[in-house]
């Protein structure tokens, strides 16, 4: 029986791990779309110039084929990702706007 309260404790944990990186996978996931969409798609991808546009999506193609090659990546680096994305479509806005 304690054996049997040990599995499941362990296979707890194991759902949870593997439950945060999904939801990480997938905010990664969803910000990359989103954010081509608003770029593609929006009065922002005038304002901001073709060059920035291309960096943009350059970065997000970027990301998504890095995802697509790390499909087990850990929580952590997914994460790490995802604010790196972000950098990088937040950064280009924020300059034109304080320009």
């Amino acid at each position: 029986i304690e054996r049997m309260f040990s599995d499941a404790e362990k296979y707890k944990k194991d759902n949870e791990i593997r439950r945060e990186r999904i939801t990480a996978k997938n905010s990664l996931e969803s910000y990359c779309f989103d954010m081509k969409t608003n770029i593609i798609g929006n009065k922002m991808a005038n304002k901001i110039g073709d060059y920035n546009k291309k960096k943009i999506l350059d970065a997000i193609k970027d990301t998504l084929e890095w995802l697509e090659e790390n499909q087990l990546a850990a929580k952590q680096q997914l994460e790490a990702k995802l604010k790196e994305i972000e950098q990088i479509c937040t950064s280009i806005p924020m300059k034109l706007r304080l320009g």
